[in-house]
């Protein structure tokens, strides 16, 4: 079923279908989770938080902006709250979908390289964390990552610098920094750095 009809489907107060929209989003924002909290079980209890606030606030949705917009700043501000509201400092560590295929000690290589990165993620402001998160892990465009923040592409774009400036200082002698350009997009965690 698509967004369209569940949709029509949400007009009618109709709320069958929203089965299918858990999982056809659940990756995603178990993902998006797992880089707020660095914990695989509390990123499971957060993930399920979001779609229950989610369907809570269905009634609300007005339809000014797609369906899938609207999870996603839900999820956005319900992973925020959480963040505030931890009292234990964030240890970060790398997330299951990161571990490459290959010989024993890239692996190894791999997996500290990511929590370096994930560490450096931490400790970026929300804002920049955001825009990453959306632009690069959810490989969201940059009209979509402004639609679902709420501000003008052009913020998204100076955001996204700001957000690459960050992590380069934040990596800075780690030797795991490489300059990203404009084509270096690739969805994974070597575009940021």
């Amino acid at each position: 079923m698509r967004e369209s009809e569940w949709l029509d489907l949400l007009r009618e107060g109709n709320f069958d279908w929203f089965e299918e929209l858990v999982d056809a989003y659940k990756h995603r924002v178990y993902a998006l989770c797992y880089r707020k909290t660095f914990d695989a079980s509390e990123a499971e209890d957060l993930a399920q938080e979001i779609f229950l606030q989610f369907y809570r606030k269905l009634p609300l949705f007005r339809g000014e902006a797609a369906l899938s917009t609207w999870l996603y700043r839900v999820a956005l501000n319900c992973a925020a709250s959480y963040v505030r509201k931890r009292r234990t400092p964030l240890l970060p560590g790398a997330p299951p979908e990161m571990a490459s295929e290959g010989e024993p000690g890239d692996e190894l290589l791999e997996r500290e390289r990511s929590e370096t990165v994930m560490n450096a993620l931490s400790r970026l402001k929300n804002k920049e964390r955001e825009v990453l998160e959306l632009f690069y892990f959810q490989r969201h465009s940059t009209a979509k990552v402004a639609e679902i923040l709420g501000i003008a592409p052009r913020g998204v774009e100076t955001r996204l610098r700001r957000a690459r400036e960050s992590m380069k200082r934040a990596l800075a002698g780690t030797g795991y920094f490489e300059e990203v350009t404009g084509d270096a997009r690739n969805g994974s965690i070597r575009a940021l750095v």
